[in-house]
């Protein structure tokens, strides 16, 4: 995967398309869900000259924190179908 992150402010930056790329989910979704989702919520997010930006290092760790939820339930649920056999 490759991004064109913007540095602005300090910090870089995702357009609004490539953070929700990153995270998986539609742009819409993350527009519409951005203040009501309990990890979305925690990224940091601007609105420069018309473009939603996404603070590319809260979009990261969000991204990684799913990843690893994913993760654990795929193993949990492994683990329960090892020991049905």
């Amino acid at each position: 995967m490759k991004f064109d992150a913007i540095y602005y402010a300090g910090v870089w930056w995702l357009d609004t398309e490539q953070a929700a790329a990153m995270l998986r989910i539609s742009p819409d979704s993350l527009r519409r869900n951005c203040t009501v989702s309990a990890d979305l919520r925690t990224i940091d997010h601007a609105c420069w000259h018309r473009a939603g930006l996404w603070r590319l290092d809260d979009v990261a760790r969000v991204s990684q924190a799913r990843m690893q939820a994913v993760t654990s339930l795929f193993e949990a649920s492994k683990i329960a179908g090892d020991f049905a056999r």
